[in-house]
């Protein structure tokens, strides 16, 4: 039984959201962490119409922000963005 890399997306934006189709499309099993748009990535996945071709995809879990995800992940991918007044490497 094959098990494919597990992957979390902490900021799952415009550019989360892509690496994320990106890796899902290459097998990968893809979980996001999301600011806003809860209800309504998890109710229809993500949309994405790209000159790569579609991409759009569900992913295999969606979490709110401060939530923490299940299971253990492979990678770690951070999106979020960078503000003079937050230090992201604290939180």
């Amino acid at each position: 039984m094959s098990q494919s890399t597990r992957v979390v997306v902490v900021g799952a934006g415009a550019i989360g959201s892509f690496y994320g189709a990106i890796l899902k499309r290459a097998g990968c099993h893809v979980s996001v962490v999301l600011r806003s748009e809860y209800e309504a990535v998890k109710a229809d996945g993500f949309q994405i119409d790209s000159p790569l071709g579609e991409l759009s995809y569900r992913p295999d879990a969606v979490y709110r922000d401060g939530d923490t995800p299940e299971g253990e992940a492979d990678y770690v991918i951070c999106c979020v963005k960078v503000l003079p007044s937050i230090d992201r490497g604290a939180l």
